[in-house]
């Protein structure tokens, strides 16, 4: 007698699901202890598969540093040279592909650390995958943001190429400050998208939410925004440009940068001070790297006992030193003159002109004309007066006091 059919509901054959090839308990036992066991929550063959994951992330990324320090390394100062971007030839294919190479070694490897992301996250799966999208998500914003912010070192170089039939002051001033607000622009942007990425808010909402503060961030910023536009008055008057020389109040030395908020002024002392624009402007300041020429004025004075032809011998001597003399020009020749009867001495007026203006030479200069000067009125017999006061004493005899008539009781010895 056959055996006997039992009717199965076609539902129930639908619920059961297609039978599986290979079960958990078909599986070697190290593989089954992968897929049956959890740490933490999770499977022991997802984090294999994510240690997995880390582990290649971290040679291809060694891999990729490699390769990028190796191709810089060749593009180092040497024979085919590194760019200076400072330089009006700094535009030249080799220091492009420097800037290029340089400016991409770090986000390659923060973007492979993406990928290890994007890969990671499925392995993990549960709760740990969103975060994890969104790590990777922030990873390649950043990683794109570092490589624009590291790229406008090539676009000033384009600038400074662009602007270098300019005017030096524009050329060493407003290339930075393009440099600093296109960076600060980056840096604004690509926080916005990292915030997004993990807050899950929409960027134009994100936007508004800043517009909406921006009255408030106006108020609290406006002693930076004042010396934002005394920065713009000094780029357009250009009382001065990094690297000249000048005095404001008492402050003397070397002006290094020039920025949206301060200007940073390398005293002679060595000392760094920082001054607000907002103080540059409106106040009188001295820039002494401008000056076309040093200017000496001194006086020699001679002893009073000194006769008259000795005074005028003293004043062809000094003629004679400073004749046609290093750094004159035809425009500014030397002036002497015996110009004052001091109280203590007979003054000799001396004047002369140093060009170009360039102080250790005037210094050098100076130095040989104050020896000649020594040596040439020692051997003439000039001697140089001092300052000295004669006391008479009433009673001395050795130097007795006579008031002469109608000397208005003047005493002389």
């Amino acid at each position: 007698m056959p055996d006997a059919v039992v009717p199965v509901a076609a539902s129930a054959v639908a619920d059961a699901g297609p039978t599986p090839l290979v079960t958990a308990e078909d599986l070697p036992e190290f593989l089954r202890f992968l897929v049956t066991h959890e740490v933490l929550g999770v499977e022991v063959y997802r984090l294999a598969v994510l240690f997995g994951v880390v582990a290649a992330a971290t040679v291809v990324s060694v891999i990729v540093r490699y390769f990028f320090d190796r191709r810089l390394a060749r593009l180092e100062p040497g024979e085919f040279g590194a760019p200076d971007v400072s330089a009006p030839d700094g535009g030249h294919p080799v220091g492009q592909l420097y800037i290029l190479l340089k400016s991409a070694r770090r986000p390659a490897q923060l973007a492979i650390w993406g990928v290890a992301f994007l890969l990671g996250g499925p392995a993990l799966g549960g709760s740990f995958f969103v975060p994890a999208m969104r790590a990777a998500q922030a990873l390649f914003s950043l990683s794109v943001a570092l490589f624009a912010y590291n790229l406008v070192e090539l676009l000033e170089l384009y600038l400074r190429r662009w602007l270098q039939n300019t005017t030096v002051a524009l050329h060493d001033m407003l290339v930075p400050a393009i440099r600093k607000a296109i960076r600060v622009l980056i840096l604004l942007f690509a926080g916005m998208h990292i915030y997004q990425s993990f807050s899950g808010q929409e960027l134009t909402t994100i936007i508004a939410g800043f517009g909406i503060s921006g009255v408030a961030f106006a108020l609290a910023a406006q002693d930076s925004l004042k010396n934002i536009f005394a920065f713009l008055s000094i780029l357009v008057a250009r009382p001065f440009q990094p690297g000249d020389r000048i005095i404001l109040d008492e402050h003397d030395g070397v002006v290094e940068t020039v920025g949206f908020g301060a200007t940073h002024l390398r005293r002679l002392d060595g000392h760094l001070v920082i001054i607000p624009n907002t103080q540059l402007t409106g106040r009188v300041i001295h820039n002494v790297q401008r000056r076309p020429f040093i200017k000496r004025s001194l006086t020699i004075g001679l002893t009073y006992d000194t006769p008259p032809a000795k005074v005028e011998e003293a004043v062809a001597i000094l003629k004679d030193i400073l004749h046609d003399h290093e750094g004159m020009r035809a425009d500014h020749p030397p002036r002497v003159h015996f110009a004052e009867f001091n109280a203590d001495n007979l003054g000799i007026s001396v004047t002369y002109w140093y060009h170009p203006p360039e102080y250790w030479s005037y210094m050098a200069f100076s130095e040989r004309v104050n020896l000649e000067i020594l040596r040439r009125f020692g051997a003439a017999g000039i001697e140089f007066a001092f300052p000295t006061q004669t006391v008479f004493l009433a009673g001395d005899r050795a130097r007795p006091v006579v008031m002469a008539p109608g000397a208005g009781g003047a005493p002389h010895a």
